[in-house]
């Protein structure tokens, strides 16, 4: 079985992956990748707020591949949009095509789950950066991306392993 196989029967065993179902007034589904918990949905509304749970933080590549998966599979309109351990962020799926109504969300998570230094940020205005860089400071109040500023060119070489060939001329 797949992921998506038991995501969309709401039970069963995909390598590291299960899903259990449960009552608690309705009927639930758990899915788990090993031990962890990382998504509770309402079997019969999957959208439904008042069951639907998932964590925002810190997740491998293979949390993350397998959540986008389900969260897929359910018609959810989510995805954990960086891989390997960076952070992962509460979006729409880069295929929507009404991008201008759809935006990032970026913010600092506590250990405690609250989230401060809150910053929406339109798909589109992302999706414009020729490099769809997901750092909330990258993008200026208009939602134009500062890959044309010479001082942000210098800091994404010095720190993420950017090129100077990889931008255009500095304004």
């Amino acid at each position: 079985m797949t992921i998506a196989e038991i995501v969309r029967r709401g039970k069963g065993r995909a390598h590291a992956w299960r899903v259990e179902q449960h009552r608690n007034g309705r009927t639930q589904a758990t899915l788990y990748h090993y031990s962890t918990a990382m998504l509770v949905w309402n079997v019969d509304a999957p959208t439904d707020p008042d069951v639907l749970d998932y964590g925002l933080g810190w997740g491998s590549a293979s949390d993350q591949g397998g959540m986008n998966t389900a969260f897929s599979e359910l018609g959810l309109p989510l995805y954990y949009s960086r891989r390997g351990g960076a952070e992962i962020l509460e979006t729409t799926p880069r295929n929507v095509p009404d991008a201008d109504t759809h935006a990032v969300k970026f913010g600092t998570l506590h250990p405690d789950g609250s989230l401060t230094n809150q910053r929406a940020i339109r798909q589109a205005d992302i999706l414009a950066c020729p490099h769809v860089i997901l750092l909330p400071d990258h993008y200026r109040e208009d939602g134009s991306c500062r890959c044309n500023d010479a001082a942000e060119q210098a800091r994404l070489i010095r720190e993420a392993a950017y090129s100077p060939s990889d931008f255009p001329t500095a304004a």
